[in-house]
């Protein structure tokens, strides 16, 4: 849903509560202290069903106990000497020429680094975030709002270290650790404490913000406990009349009900409900990310950090019913057994009656694997789950489980596990030996990646690939979203598939079916969208807003105007709850423009500004905006604001040139243009457009290149090929200008002014 997804004040007095300790069954528990900056009263825990976790260890002692051992527990943490890994012994950090101090002062823990005052301060470190193999640190600064500092404590390497070291942010900007995206409230509380409520209130900027538990407890996973507790203190013959014990979330009841509830967190995902509550469907709560470019390679390997589910989705192993308790151990987070004994678990060489069409061989043996055992190479993650670093240091696994394909990488340039390995090798070593060794029929497995490939190109010859892929029922739902998602490019040929998809019983399915028809004519969406604002499931109906919002409204009928109007209030209840990232304002902006509510749409486009100012999505539109309302002083003015902030951004030196050129402005549209190319060589259309500008400030010499160069990277395009010819008479050059227009009229035989131009350049040839 939102349009982006980008991480993680200090008081003067900060008090501690002492740490109590009670004995229950020869188990000593240390529990934290609540905290009274953030947790809400005891009677607020006790109406939203939350109850201390006093209450679970009390029947659940072994559990409690392997929870106490896992990164759950240490997902958050008040700092204090046994939760703070890093070295504050006064060591000091430098990065981007700025030095920063860690030390400690009346049993706390403090930094000196730059605030956003762009001036160094005393921080103090109220929270430790995370425990292995990395930790991060949280300070508190005004209005609710807690920052996770972007230096980072490497456990491993015992040293510190920079988030993100590529970036080098100033204060003032979003991405600067005391900015929006570094804020604990926005982008990180939600999955690291239990029952967290992020109370913004988008009038005064603040937050209120608050949690039942600091880490990731108990009932973060089975739901509030009050029931529970209710129901584990009747008589025996009570407890049996209800079979779902008081509790809202039952994890054993299916394998999507585990899976959905561990993918609150651990997915790439959009929040549709102003707070996610248990007990409700997944997608109404949340909206996982597809096969995104960007997020994912297009053979569904992970690119950017997506966590586990968009991964397991695609597996096989999904498709067998596997949970991720199956490998898992729910409440330390450990894998249930060492090195391959995980995987010859089941596929082993005798009959697995829990999987009986999976072939039994000996996987962990030379004769499958072809290394060394006990070596690299032999270990089956090595293979089917390679690694991607995150946060520099932090190596996390694909779960999409996959088969090494080196010529994807020849094809493609997807990557592939031997080649993750052997680094010093080429993608045809490693399809050569996987042809020795498994013969060249591993090749021709079927793939999904190329249909994906050719979408996210917008290939023609990839419609038909996308509307089999987005067909086959063998395929996970995942991947026909995507391909649904990209069908939309292709117009009115995808409409009728689109149209069936809207449909399907997936609510995954419907919502892509949406952004794929999002991309039509204003006529199909009016036919076959209306319905979807009734939809049962939240993300699936929010999403038919921006689709549907810009349809005049006399063309809906009274029951599709009243539905309109009542799921847009819930799409305004969401995005200004979110209002905090840029993306809430950015959004309702989309909606409020497409309605005619052109102020107040620029007032959402600048409140997003406000929150990021290089966040070019807003630039885009508002510039849009003022241009249709004749404000095009005003959009020069955004523009040139954005590039003081962000210069080396090509895409603003475009729009610059275009808005310039509209004003017949040649000579600084050139300019502008001249930089847009060289900041973005590969980009046709600037090609063209600076070639147009060219010729309008009579250099047609060096005119002549860009679009020759234009016509080169998209020979079909008629106006770029039109251009050339335009040009081509201009410069006396008529008989090339006659076999150009020769060739236009050729690949475009219905089109009379393509004619009209042939017809004109013989005559004045004579």
């Amino acid at each position: 849903m939102p349009a982006t997804t980008a991480m993680p004040p200090a008081r003067n007095k900060m008090l501690f509560a002492g740490i109590a300790v009670i004995a229950l069954g020869g188990l000593v528990i240390a529990l934290w202290p609540k905290d009274n900056a953030l947790n809400p009263n005891k009677e607020k825990d006790e109406a939203t069903g939350f109850v201390e976790n006093t209450q679970c260890v009390q029947c659940h002692e072994p559990e409690f106990k392997e929870w106490l051992s896992s990164h759950h527990e240490k997902s958050m943490q008040i700092a204090n000497e046994k939760t703070v890994l890093g070295d504050f012994q006064n060591t000091s950090f430098t990065h981007n020429g700025v030095t920063s101090r860690f030390f400690r002062k009346n049993g706390q823990f403090l930094v000196n680094t730059v605030g956003a005052n762009g001036q160094k301060q005393d921080f103090l470190i109220k929270y430790t975030f995370g425990c292995e193999p990395l930790q991060q640190y949280l300070i508190e600064l005004s209005n609710g709002q807690i920052q996770c500092l972007a230096i980072a404590w490497d456990v491993r390497g015992k040293k510190w270290f920079q988030l993100n070291p590529e970036l080098t942010p100033k204060p003032g900007d979003a991405r600067h650790w005391t900015g929006a995206y570094q804020r604990w409230n926005s982008m990180c509380a939600e999955c690291h404490s239990t029952n967290f409520n992020k109370n913004f209130d988008p009038k005064t900027n603040s937050y209120k913000s608050s949690f039942s538990e600091v880490n990731v407890s108990c009932q973060a996973c089975h739901g509030p406990g009050t029931k529970h507790v209710q129901w584990a203190s009747q008589a025996t013959n009570k407890r049996r009349e209800d079979e779902s014990k008081g509790l809202i979330t039952s994890l054993k009841s299916s394998q999507s009900a585990e899976i959905q509830s561990c993918a609150r967190c651990h997915s790439r995902r959009n929040q549709v409900s102003p707070e996610d509550a248990h007990g409700r469907p997944f997608h109404d709560d949340f909206m996982p990310d597809t096969l995104r470019s960007g997020l994912f390679h297009s053979d569904g390997q992970i690119q950017d950090e997506v966590y586990e589910y968009g991964s397991f989705l695609q597996s096989k192993m999904h498709a067998a019913g596997l949970r991720c308790s199956d490998c898992h151990n729910s409440h330390s987070g450990r894998l249930k057994r060492p090195g391959n004994q995980l995987c010859t678990h089941c596929h082993q060489s005798d009959k697995n009656p829990r999987y009986p069409n999976l072939p039994s061989k000996d996987y962990n043996s030379k004769a499958h694997h072809f290394h060394t055992v006990g070596k690299a190479g032999a270990n089956c993650v090595d293979c089917h789950m390679p690694s991607q670093d995150y946060m520099s240091v932090d190596p996390r696994h694909d779960h999409s489980f996959p088969i090494p394909r080196p010529d994807l990488t020849l094809r493609i340039g997807v990557p592939n596990a031997c080649n993750q390995c052997h680094k010093d090798r080429s993608a045809e070593w490693s399809a050569d030996f996987m042809a020795k060794w498994y013969g060249s029929k591993v090749f021709r497995r079927p793939s999904f990646a190329i249909a994906i490939q050719g979408g996210r190109e917008g290939h023609p010859l990839a419609l038909a690939s996308l509307v089999k892929r987005a067909r086959d029922p063998k395929l996970a739902n995942i991947v026909r979203a995507t391909a649904l998602e990209l069908l939309g490019q292709y117009g009115p040929a995808a409409l009728d598939f689109i149209a069936e998809s809207l449909k399907d019983p997936d609510p995954m399915i419907r919502v892509s079916a949406l952004r794929g028809l999002s991309q039509l004519d204003l006529e199909s969406r009016v036919k076959i969208a209306p319905p979807l604002l009734n939809d049962p499931v939240r993300a699936v109906r929010l999403e038919a807003i921006p689709v549907l919002s810009v349809i005049p409204r006399e063309r809906f009928s009274d029951a599709d105007k009243a539905a309109f109007d009542t799921v847009l209030k819930e799409y305004e209840t969401l995005q200004r709850a979110h209002g905090d990232l840029p993306a809430g304002p950015f959004n309702l902006a989309v909606v409020y423009s497409q309605l005619g509510r052109k102020e107040d749409a620029i007032a959402e486009y600048h409140r997003a500004l406000k929150l990021d100012r290089r966040f070019l999505p807003a630039v885009f539109k508002l510039v849009q905006i003022f241009n249709e309302l004749g404000r095009g002083s005003e959009a020069e003015k955004l523009l040139n604001t954005s590039l003081t902030a962000s210069p080396k951004e090509g895409e603003l030196h475009y729009s610059l040139g275009l808005l310039l050129g509209e004003q017949e402005r040649w000579t600084d549209a050139r300019a502008a243009l001249a930089t847009a190319n060289r900041l973005l060589p590969d980009r046709p259309r600037i090609l063209y457009n600076y070639g147009l500008v060219l010729q309008k400030c009579k250099s047609l010499d060096e005119a002549e290149v860009p679009i020759r160069r234009a016509h080169r990277m998209i020979p079909k395009d008629p106006e770029v090929l039109q251009a050339l010819v335009v040009l081509m008479i201009q410069m006396d050059r008529w008989g090339e200008a006659k076999r150009l227009a020769e060739r236009l009229v050729k690949t475009h035989p219905q089109h009379e002014p393509f004619k009209e131009l042939l017809e004109q350049i013989k005559k004045d040839m004579k």
